[in-house]
């Protein structure tokens, strides 16, 4: 092999690289983090929800004491 033809493999290796790293990041920011946001958003909710069922609970157990 000549370098001109080595020279022709290792530029398109870097380009086949770099495209693939380019498409899976692409891939990861449209599939995956809308679901991790998601999952964020519902964990949120729901830790939210006990809390104020924590503190209805607790605000009842006041009011029956006095």
């Amino acid at each position: 092999m000549s370098p001109e033809q080595i020279n022709d493999l290792l530029k398109a290796f870097v380009v086949g690289c770099c495209t693939g790293a380019i498409v899976s990041v692409a891939a990861m920011a449209l599939f995956v983090l809308p679901y991790l946001r998601a999952r964020i958003i519902s964990e949120y909710e729901w830790r939210r929800e006990a809390e104020l069922k924590l503190t209805n609970c607790t605000s009842c157990h006041e009011e029956n004491q006095s």
